[in-house]
């Protein structure tokens, strides 16, 4: 079936993305194609790169190994794998059809200190319960913008991805994709632990350590589109600082909207020394993250969060890319060996080749941005922005972003839960990352999916004692 024969937008200057595929035409969006012999129940082509490099989606990993319990880690699926070949400074050239310009960049900076992109055997491991999976075919048909229109919001749709099939308009397909990114499938709670770092002029210096929940209602199942409607609310984060002695004991809750002209995003903060809460004036756009000390701004966090507002959204095609994918060292390893001075360690790195989506925004007319145009490279499989580019009103490339994910079968699915964020014109990086195996607090916590109290999301608790 050939669905979306989407024309590539040629022009983005400023080098743009060595495309590979259309995306499919349709003259009208076909939810029977979902989970067929053509596409997976996420909208992704089912069917191997002629290239052989990214290959058949067979459903994903949703069973764990023998003898693997949830109280375990989180299980070393590929750990026997060797490399297919390596990125250097030396061959990237032999690569860089599989390469984006963010990496490109790193290797200027910094491949002749060492930098390297060891890519391993693809494995497609996104999956999801069956639920998520009948949703998303409904939402085909009830998935619609939401008030004020697609950059502000959408409405409609719940426990599954938004736009499994996107438009054939390129203008419209672009704010899509991303909602499918703020709308991923990654479990409906989640406890764990989190460690944020920035790492420049030869230190590393940890900004935040933090024991951190989250809520997603629109993945609770059995909810209704009319029950979600009530309250617009995607995705509830709490966070409790655990580290440095500064920050012991701060806390934050995030509320965030798929409908923000009727539900606009909030967040609250308790500050242990005043001992009250108080709501955050400004935790979206390009206001810089206290948490990350000032490293990274808000809509940075992730990939991508929070309102879509001040761009045009703009669908480029899809092409083979070289990704950080199924990562399992870095999380079982010591902090300082994760991550060196100038880069993380490419002994800990595990980069796969996968298919992404390529999208652009530009800054919309009227509004105001720091970084006026940035390139988003999204997972076929999961939806998740996988790899970010940013650059600056010279038109320079100023920082990239790469998403870390991890294959959790008990989930079942593939779960983003780390940032590595490189800031070329700052000479720093931005990390976070749960590490299993650190000292406690800051590791030894195993990812828990079971359900949460809705009073962890309250903000009348936020000021209890306790947490932990």
């Amino acid at each position: 079936m050939n669905r979306r024969n989407l024309l590539l937008a040629g022009a983005a200057c400023l080098a743009a993305p060595s495309l590979i595929t259309a995306a499919r035409a349709q003259s009208a969006p076909d939810a029977s194609a979902l989970g067929g012999d053509d596409f997976t129940p996420f909208g992704a082509e089912r069917a191997a790169s002629k290239s052989g490099l990214v290959p058949a989606w067979a459903g994903g990993v949703s069973t764990p190994p023998a003898g693997w319990e949830p109280s375990m880690f989180p299980p070393d699926l590929f750990g026997g794998e060797q490399p297919l070949f390596s990125v250097s400074a030396d061959n990237q050239d032999k690569y860089a059809s599989l390469m984006c310009d963010g990496q490109r960049e790193m290797f200027r900076r910094f491949g002749g200190d060492g930098f390297r992109m060891d890519v391993y055997p693809a494995h497609r491991t996104a999956c999801a319960p069956q639920y998520v999976y009948d949703n998303t075919k409904l939402n085909v048909a009830r998935a619609q913008p939401g008030a004020g229109g697609l950059v502000y919001g959408i409405q409609g749709a719940v426990c599954g991805t938004p736009f499994p099939i996107p438009s054939s308009d390129p203008n419209v397909a672009g704010a899509q994709i991303i909602w499918n990114h703020l709308q991923r499938w990654g479990g409906a709670y989640l406890f764990t632990n989190e460690s944020n770092y920035v790492v420049g002029s030869g230190t590393r210096t940890l900004t935040t350590l933090v024991a951190f929940w989250m809520r997603a209602p629109y993945y609770v199942e059995g909810t209704t589109p009319e029950e979600y409607a009530a309250h617009n609310i995607y995705l509830d984060e709490y966070v409790e600082n655990l580290a440095p002695p500064n920050q012991v004991g701060g806390k934050i809750l995030a509320k965030y909207s798929s409908n923000t002209q009727v539900t606009p995003d909030t967040a609250f903060e308790y500050l242990q020394g005043l001992g009250r809460v108080r709501q955050l004036p400004g935790t979206e756009y390009d206001i810089p993250a206290s948490e990350y000390d000032d490293a990274a701004n808000y809509d940075e966090i992730w990939g991508w969060n929070g309102a879509l507002d001040r761009y045009n959204w703009k669908l480029l095609g899809k092409k083979e890319m070289i990704v950080l994918y199924n990562q399992h060292k870095m999380h079982m390893s010591q902090p300082n060996d994760v991550m060196g001075l100038k880069f993380v360690n490419p002994d800990l790195t595990r980069y796969e080749v996968h298919r992404v989506w390529v999208v652009e925004a530009r800054l919309a007319p009227g509004k105001r941005h720091v970084e006026p145009l940035r390139r988003f490279y999204v997972d076929e499989d999961t939806w998740a922005v996988l790899a970010t580019e940013a650059y600056d009103d010279q038109n320079n490339l100023w920082k990239f972003g790469q998403t870390i994910n991890q294959c959790q079968p008990d989930l079942p699915g593939t779960r983003m839960n780390g940032n590595w964020l490189t800031n070329f014109q700052a000479a720093n990086y931005l990390f976070e990352l749960p590490f299993y195996m650190a000292p406690r607090p800051e590791g030894g916590v195993v990812p828990v999916f079971t359900p949460i109290s809705d009073s962890r999301f309250e903000q009348q608790s936020m000021a209890n004692s306790g947490g932990l």
